[in-house]
């Protein structure tokens, strides 16, 4: 629901629907009139009877409430229009949705020829790929225009340069590294008593001051 529709009647979890059901419009794919974590199960099991149900394109999910055509939409925690801010998600008060894990999947002869490493490079990867962070990634597509693979490089990027500024706090070591290809350096500043991380020659990762 849009934030200031759901505020306006007090709503927070999916069960506060239940006050309002015969004023409000739900708004989702068309196969979610059969699912059991869409239209059948908040039938089922929130004993949902809305005022109507209307069949939209996935990609018109967000589009509907902002036009107000929609009171409530099904949409993906994982959207990158959650990420601006005027969409409340409600609470699933009565656990209905099973959990939707990120999960990358690879072909065994692909992760033979990537290496002992490939398993994990690849789990680092995932374990970062929180709700939030996909919404904004997922947001940088879908609101800011950029390509899936641009972002993805980006993600890479931006995730290499967190762990090796980790590694400067915590070793605070004078430190010549690389990591997925970039290269970074620590030294120790012995007049101003601190460790100066300097940019990686290919200028990938910000500068990081500090000392811990």
């Amino acid at each position: 629901m849009l934030k200031t529709k759901a505020q306006s009647l007090g709503i927070t979890k999916i069960s506060d629907l239940k006050a309002h059901e015969s004023q409000l419009t739900l708004y989702g794919t068309p196969e979610c009139r059969q699912r059991p974590d869409c239209l059948l199960g908040l039938e089922q099991v929130y004993g949902l009877k809305f005022k109507k149900f209307v069949p939209v394109d996935p990609s018109l999910r967000h589009k509907v409430l902002d036009s107000g055509q929609a009171d409530v939409s099904i949409v993906f925690t994982t959207d990158g229009q959650i990420a601006q801010g005027k969409e409340l998600l409600l609470q699933d008060d009565k656990h209905m949705f099973p959990p939707y894990n990120v999960t990358l999947v690879f072909r065994k002869s692909v992760l033979d020829k990537l290496g002992p490493d490939a398993t994990n490079t690849i789990a680092k990867v995932q374990q970062a790929l929180t709700t939030p962070a996909m919404q904004e990634l997922n947001s940088r597509v879908d609101i800011d225009k950029k390509t899936p693979a641009t972002v993805a490089h980006q993600y890479l990027t931006e995730s290499d340069c967190e762990v090796i500024n980790g590694l400067y706090r915590r070793f605070g070591i004078d430190f010549l590294g690389k990591l997925n290809g970039i290269f970074a350096f620590v030294l120790w500043d012995r007049e101003a008593q601190r460790y100066l991380v300097a940019r990686d020659p290919i200028g990938v990762c910000p500068l990081y001051t500090g000392h811990d």
